[in-house]
C-alpha cells in the first residue's frame, strides 16, 4: 500500500484542545544553554532538581539517563519546537528513565533518533511520571518506549519474579498534550523491520493515562506499523482518551497477538478521533474487561474490514457509541459487547475526515 502525505499539520494542532502551561519550577533550578551544560546536569543530578533547557538545539552523547527523584526536565521558553534534543539520525536511546519517580518531561522535543525518543525501564520501579507539551519527531522505532517489566535492565537472560515484576512495574503515568511525528514512512533500512514502528509501546502498566495526544505519520514500510498507541503485557487500568491519530497505519491496540493473556485488563478507549490508515483503528487482543466507546473513526481503507477488532480471546469487552465509518469484527474465540454503534459506509457524516476534521456533518 503507497503510503499517503500527511495532512497539513497546523491544521490539525489547532483542533487540539489548548496546553497548559506548567507551574513555575521550585526547588533547585539549573539553567542550561549548551549540550556541555547540559551533559554536567545529567552527571550532578540531584533529587528534587529542575533543569530548565534554553532555546535551542542539543547533540548529547546517546542516553542520558534520570535515576534521581523529583526531577523536572523542561524547556524554559515553553515552546516545544524551540528546545530540541536531536539523535543526528543514530540508532540510539536519546533519554532514560531507571527508577525515577515522580519525573515531568516537558515543553521540548526529542528528534531524529532510529531507535528511541524516552525509555521507561519498566522494571525499575519507576513512579508517577509525567510527560507534558513534548514534540517526538522522526523517532523510527519508539517515540516513548517501556521495557518488559520482567526483564532486569532490559535482558532476555536476566528476569525478575513476577511477584517482583508486579512490584517494580511502571505506576501513575501521564502522557498529555504530546506530538507524535514522522514525516515519512519508517525509512530502510532500519531496526529490526520495515514496520516496526510504533508512537507509543509500554508493557505492564498500571494506572496510566495517554490523553488529548496528535499522532501524525506513524506508518511502516508496507503499512504494518504497529500502534500510535500500544499497550500490553499484563497492563491493568489504563486509560487512552482525546486523542487525535490521523495517517497512521494503526491506531490504538491494546494487547499483543503473540502475548499472554489478559493482555491489558480493565483498560478504556474513548472519544477518540482516529482516521484510520492501513490496519486497525482500535485493536484489542486478549483483553479483560475493557471498555471501547464514544469514539469517532473513519476507515480510508474500506476493503480491509476490521476497522474495530476484539481478537485472540478478549473476554469482558463492551463496544458502545462509537460512529464508524467502518466495520467491527468480533472473532470466534472473543467476547464483546456491542451497543449503540453506527457503523457501516457512513458518507458524508464527517465534515472532512481525511485532514483530520472528525467533527459530525
Amino acid at each position: 500500500m503507497l503510503a499517503t502525505a500527511n495532512p497539513d499539520l497546523s491544521t490539525l494542532i489547532a483542533k487540539m484542545p489548548p496546553v497548559p502551561k506548567l507551574p513555575p519550577p521550585a526547588g533547585k533550578i539549573v539553567r542550561v544553554a549548551t549540550t556541555e551544560e547540559l551533559v554536567r546536569a545529567f552527571d550532578a543530578l540531584e533529587d528534587g532538581t529542575t533543569l530548565l533547557l534554553a532555546d535551542g538545539v542539543y547533540t548529547p552523547p546517546p542516553d542520558l539517563r534520570i535515576r534521581a527523584h523529583g526531577i523536572t526536565l523542561r524547556g524554559e521558553s515553553g515552546k516545544r519546537e524551540a528546545v530540541a534534543i536531536d539523535a543526528g539520525g543514530a540508532r540510539v536511546t536519546i533519554l532514560s528513565l531507571i527508577g525515577a519517580r515522580d519525573c515531568t518531561i516537558a515543553d521540548m522535543t526529542f528528534r531524529n533518533s532510529e531507535l528511541y525518543g524516552v525509555r521507561i525501564y519498566g522494571d525499575s520501579g519507576v513512579r508517577n511520571t509525567r510527560i507534558h507539551n513534548v514534540l517526538f519527531h522522526n523517532i523510527w522505532t519508539r517515540g516513548l518506549k517501556g521495557t518488559h517489566p520482567q526483564r532486569i535492565m532490559d535482558s532476555g537472560d536476566d528476569l525478575q519474579s513476577p511477584e517482583e515484576m508486579l512490584r517494580k512495574r511502571p505506576t501513575q503515568g501521564l502522557v498529555q498534550h504530546c506530538l507524535f511525528l514522522c514525516d515519512t514512512p519508517k525509512p530502510w533500512p532500519g531496526y529490526h523491520e520495515p514496520d516496526y514502528i510504533s508512537g507509543i509501546d509500554m508493557m505492564g502498566l498500571k494506572d496510566w493515562t495517554f490523553a488529548d495526544n496528535l499522532f501524525v505519520g506513524i506508518r511502516g514500510q508496507n503499512g504494518g506499523g504497529r500502534g500510535a498507541i500500544f499497550i500490553w503485557v499484563q497492563s491493568e487500568d489504563v486509560i487512552a482518551e482525546r486523542n487525535l491519530i490521523v495517517n497512521c497505519d494503526r491506531g490504538v491496540a491494546f494487547g499483543n497477538p503473540s502475548g499472554k493473556f489478559p493482555q491489558v485488563t480493565r483498560g478504556i478507549v474513548r472519544h477518540n478521533r482516529i482516521v484510520a490508515g492501513a490496519n486497525k483503528a482500535i485493536e484489542q487482543s486478549g483483553t479483560l474487561d475493557n471498555e471501547v466507546y464514544e469514539n469517532l473513526i473513519h476507515s480510508t481503507k474500506w476493503e480491509y474490514e476490521r476497522t474495530i477488532a476484539f481478537t485472540e480471546g478478549c473476554k469482558g469487552a463492551r463496544c458502545r457509541g462509537n460512529v464508524i465509518h467502518g466495520r467491527i469484527v468480533v472473532t470466534e474465540d472473543s467476547q464483546a459487547e456491542l451497543s449503540g454503534n453506527r457503523t457501516g459506509r457512513l458518507e458524508g457524516v464527517f465534515v472532512q475526515p481525511e485532514a483530520g476534521d472528525l467533527n459530525l456533518a
